[in-house]
């Protein structure tokens, strides 16, 4: 059995999804932001990344090897003498199979299976776009369509958590930096372009028809593919920060970016009611599949559903590897929250401050210093009479500060509760959203209280 040149191609196709995840994760870790090390934000969601890269990719590589038994097993045997070679069966394999689409048609058929895979679409869709498009321009994070690529070829999750170090680096570079950016980081106002809004709500839009399509109609692929598509246009055609805030930018190519916009907040806002919608519409389908309670039994709805929402979830290794991709997404939010979003305390930035400060000047007087000269005791008179003399300002300062860091303090708790008790019972999807608003308006207070300080 010789492989033809069909065979041959799809070998070639093959082989180069693996390399471009490779390629993938080597422009990726070759962007990433050059930074001081957070040893502790880093390494956390690091592992999450390795574990949800095993644990999704071991139900993926079962399969590719279910789909390829699926398809040898329904050959008719050539000669009982002779035993085909195993190359030319994976090219034959290959040709005559849409892996794509055979793995998507298993987890979108079926109440309790689009119940699953609903929230990843969800959650890409809605929250996880807008936060890859709002973070990469405040913390100017390259290359982020590479991100939203490698969670379609590998996993979102996988993604998600690689996404979540750069953030981190990115931070910490921030901090490091004397200055703090761009104005448009006042989050709240911050506004995203049309070239963001209408992708997203269109992707949406095919999801909530997801349901209503079909393999034998021809509608399903094509909506999927469309899904797909329009997860790239924001993170590919979004103008760089530099460019929508230069000073030297002309009026007319600010108000090109300007003219058409909505708030963060008013789009979080929309998808968050959508996947809310959604997701009642989605349980309301998965409980309706139930079979009808016997009279004599104790098992409650809420039991039956479990059971039968775990059974669907290993009951094809394609749902699987989404449905385990959906929990490991859920977990990278929460541990966002615990990790990603906690506030910085005031005594510790302030002790990050005082032991960067001796670094420039402070030490190498102290070395050559001698006894003092009249000089340096006149100056020495000097600098202790300052604080007695602006000894008023820090109350003055202080104030506005405390309440800036109290309100955030009390933001993010609500934001923890909101993630680890809402997340398991409705969506990540519904509850992303949210999650990463409240994560921008947590940096848009930390850069308030951070200009305060400066004066």
């Amino acid at each position: 059995m010789d492989i033809d040149v069909a065979g041959t191609l799809a070998l070639a196709v093959f082989g180069s999804y693996f390399l471009a995840i490779l390629l993938l994760f080597t422009l990726i870790l070759r962007s990433l932001p050059h930074a001081p090390l957070n040893t502790r934000a880093v390494w956390t969601f690091s592992l999450l990344t390795l574990a949800s890269l095993t644990h999704t990719w071991f139900y993926m590589i079962k399969f590719l090897l279910w789909s390829f038994h699926t398809y040898t097993s329904s050959l008719l045997p050539t000669s009982p003498s002779s035993t085909p070679l195993l190359l030319p069966q994976i090219a034959s394999w290959l040709t005559h199979t849409a892996l794509f689409s055979q793995a998507w048609a298993a987890v979108s058929f079926g109440s309790f299976n689009w119940w699953w895979s609903e929230q990843l679409c969800l959650y890409t869709a809605g929250a996880w776009t807008l936060f890859l498009y709002t973070q990469a321009r405040r913390y100017k994070i390259r290359r982020v369509w590479a991100y939203m690529l490698l969670g379609q070829l590998v996993a979102v999750s996988v993604a998600s958590g690689v996404f979540y170090v750069a953030v981190v680096l990115a931070r910490a570079r921030e901090v490091g930096a004397k200055e703090k950016g761009l104005n448009e980081k006042k989050t709240g106002k911050e506004r995203v372009p049309l070239t963001v809004t209408l992708p997203i709500l269109l992707s949406l839009l095919t999801i909530i028809i997801s349901p209503y399509t079909s393999t034998s109609n021809g509608t399903f692929l094509p909506n999927l593919l469309l899904m797909h598509f329009l997860l790239f246009v924001p993170l590919l055609s979004s103008p760089s920060p530099s460019l929508a805030s230069s000073t030297h930018s002309t009026a007319s190519t600010q108000n090109k970016y300007t003219k058409y916009t909505i708030t963060t907040h008013t789009l979080t806002t929309t998808t968050t009611l959508t996947a809310l919608t959604l997701r009642i519409l989605a349980y309301k389908a998965a409980f309706a599949s139930l079979p009808p309670l016997p009279s004599t039994t104790s098992t409650s709805n809420i039991h039956m559903f479990s059971a039968e929402a775990w059974r669907v979830l290993h009951d094809h290794p394609a749902q699987a590897s989404i449905g385990w991709d959906v929990v490991w997404t859920g977990v990278g939010v929460g541990v966002w929250v615990l990790v990603g979003m906690r506030p910085v305390s005031r005594k510790e930035s302030e002790g990050s401050t005082t032991r960067k400060a001796p670094t420039s000047e402070g030490p190498t007087m102290h070395k050559k210093s001698k006894p003092p000269t009249s000089r340096k005791m006149a100056i020495g008179k000097t600098l202790t009479k300052t604080p007695t003399s602006t000894s008023p300002l820090p109350s003055t300062k202080t104030s506005p500060s405390t309440s800036t860091e109290e309100e955030a303090r009390t933001l993010y708790r609500k934001t923890l509760r909101l993630a680890l008790l809402l997340t398991p019972f409705l969506s990540v999807g519904v509850t992303a959203p949210v999650v990463f608003e409240r994560g921008r308006v947590l940096d848009g207070l930390a850069e308030v209280d951070g200009e305060g300080e400066v004066g």
